[in-house]
């Protein structure tokens, strides 16, 4: 049952979200009077026609429920309709720009919006990473963090900022495909004992270990239930990072302040995805790397699988509200750093064409990229847009 719901969870917020990215450009075609064919909801085939408005958009619904399209008169320039005066070559470049960017700028704003209302109900940061506790993480190596995920170098100047205070236990992380996480440990299990023998602090847990007979029994607080782990530690490790328990503090603004926050949070999100994704390249070809950093590098890439199963995760842990606004605004905040990306085929890479022809154009009026070259650079695109997400989904399925 908690499996359909994560998927309900996860096709509605995709729903959403995609919704308000293809609405955006279907709002700034009709604004700068380019004939919109088609407003699909989902990736062909078709499954129905909803019904056609009256400036002659038909509204669909196709069979494969993770994406949507907008088909504009003459976008592909091989169409004899794309010399009409209505049709989207004919647009003047600025307005052809203004009609790619507009489904990254619905993103945007909706990521912003519903960050936003975090703060205005209240959120705490989703975690709190410390450079000193984890210095081969990932996350150490992204520079600077945001309000939601406060990076600091030390403990002490993440108390010093009143984003955090301690509390007695011990905090895991197991590490993919480790000996923790093949037993069930997940990321924010509060370690309560070893054997039997209470933690204050994770120093405890070097002494206790070398003082424990093996297999260990290892008392777990996961949200308000105690459970127990029994395994046995390989070259006296568990394969997870170890952490003070802490208590994370709240961020609550008025209405007003709430919507800076929510922007200013946008913002910072923008640059600590593009520096976490550079971190993950360079990780993944690295040859300094370790394994288990490349294997971190790795499971920080997921596609439409990898977000199924963290719904079908919240799901299994009760359904909060809070939950879902946090997931809706990162998703939509990912569509918005991936469009832009300057590649064949995404909104970045034909707004960098559209540009692109029109400084030719001012230096010389007589060149310019032709249509059908534009057409086959966004066909392979496409097509490596196509594998890649294939691949994913692979090691999503396989690997995960």
């Amino acid at each position: 049952m908690t499996i359909f719901i994560g998927i309900i969870l996860a096709l509605c917020v995709f729903f959403l979200v995609v919704f308000l990215h293809e609405l955006g450009h279907f709002l700034v075609a009709r604004w700068s009077v380019v004939r919109v064919h088609e407003f699909g909801i989902g990736i062909p085939p078709k499954l129905i026609r909803i019904f056609r408005d009256k400036k002659g958009t038909d509204w669909t619904l196709n069979w494969i429920p993770l994406g949507g399209f907008v088909r504009l008169k003459g976008e592909h320039f091989a169409d004899p309709e794309s010399r009409d005066r209505d049709a989207f070559p004919r647009a003047t470049w600025w307005q052809q720009v203004a009609i790619l960017l507009a489904g990254v700028t619905m993103n945007f704003l909706l990521a912003g919006f519903l960050f936003g209302v975090l703060f205005f109900q209240w959120t705490e940061p989703l975690t709190v990473h410390i450079r000193e506790l984890a210095p081969n993480a990932l996350l150490s190596r992204v520079g600077q963090g945001t309000g939601l995920i406060p990076i600091f170098d030390t403990l002490e100047q993440a108390e010093t900022a009143g984003v955090l205070s301690r509390a007695p236990w011990v905090a895991l992380d197991p590490l993919p495909n480790s000996l923790a996480a093949g037993a069930g440990i997940k990321r924010g299990d509060i370690l309560l004992s070893i054997n039997g023998r209470a933690l204050s602090a994770p120093e405890d847990i070097g002494q206790i270990l070398a003082e424990s007979r093996w297999p260990i029994a290892l008392d777990i607080l996961r949200w308000a239930e105690k459970i127990q782990i029994s395994l046995t530690p390989k070259d006296g490790k568990i394969g997870a990072y170890i952490a003070p328990n802490i208590t994370l503090s709240r961020y609550q603004y008025g209405v007003f302040d709430s919507l800076w926050h929510g922007m200013v949070e946008v913002y910072r999100q923008i640059g600590f995805s593009l520096r976490t994704f550079g971190a993950i390249i360079s990780t993944s070809f690295s040859s300094d790397s370790s394994r288990e950093q490349k294997e971190e590098a790795v499971a920080g890439v997921g596609g439409p699988v990898a977000i199924g199963r963290v719904f079908v995760g919240l799901a299994d842990y009760g359904v909060q509200i809070r939950s879902i606004i946090i997931l809706t605004a990162m998703i939509s905040l990912s569509l918005w750093v991936f469009n832009l990306l300057p590649f064949p085929a995404l909104d970045g890479g034909r707004c960098l064409i559209v540009i692109v022809n029109q400084a030719i154009h001012v230096v010389n009026p007589r060149f310019k990229i032709s249509p059908q070259i534009e057409q086959i650079v966004h066909s392979l695109g496409f097509m490596l847009l196509i594998l890649a997400s294939i691949l994913i989904t692979w090691k999503d399925i396989f690997f995960s």
